[in-house]
């Protein structure tokens, strides 16, 4: 199955490529390797030097494609794959890319559909029904701060000397078609 067939609504896919800094310069390196191969290299000069405060400044990136389909693929970056446990655990084993120094999990690429199928979104927040938001005051003998509002008749009573703002809450994703999204892992 083509994870980029059109049909969606509007017959063109929305994609998310979620990444981290070297899944980033990747993109931007492959779209500018496809402007070169194409002889567009020259007229894009003047696109990427700019002014700023009386000096120049050079540097603008890819961070869209639109495919011959008419699809459109938008890449995010997505810090945790820099900086989190997972990026210091391929630190720690010596899980570098040679050429950025960032740890392997920075180049993962992440393509999330975001289009639109029968009306709804592919990837949509959901929440119980009845349950999406509950607040309720925790009360003791402690005053309740003028910030809280006053006592709903909501609020419950403890033992224990203290009062606390309470907030319930609870939200899901749905995601319909997930065929149409993937992963692709950097390995050397």
């Amino acid at each position: 199955m083509n994870v980029l067939d059109k049909d969606t609504d509007t017959g063109a896919m929305q994609i998310t490529l979620f990444a981290g800094r070297g899944g980033l310069e990747d993109f931007d390196e492959s779209m500018r390797g496809e402007a070169k191969s194409e002889g567009f290299i020259t007229p894009l000069g003047d696109k990427m030097i700019g002014e700023e405060g009386g000096g120049l400044t050079y540097g603008k990136y890819f961070r869209k494609y639109k495919t011959i389909d008419g699809h459109t693929i938008t890449a995010v970056h997505l810090p945790f794959l820099d900086k989190s446990p997972i990026a210091e655990l391929d630190r720690a084993n010596g899980n570098i890319h040679p050429r950025t120094g960032l740890p392997m999990c920075s180049h993962q690429l992440m393509f999330i559909d975001n289009s639109t199928y029968n009306g709804e979104r592919n990837i949509r927040m959901v929440r119980m029904k009845g349950q999406s938001y509950l607040v309720g005051v925790l009360k003791g003998l402690t005053p309740i701060p003028p910030s809280w509002g006053a006592v709903p008749d909501r609020a419950i009573a403890t033992e224990i000397d203290k009062s606390t703002y309470e907030v319930k809450m609870s939200r899901g994703l749905q995601v319909n078609r997930a065929e149409k999204m993937f992963i692709l892992r950097c390995s050397l």
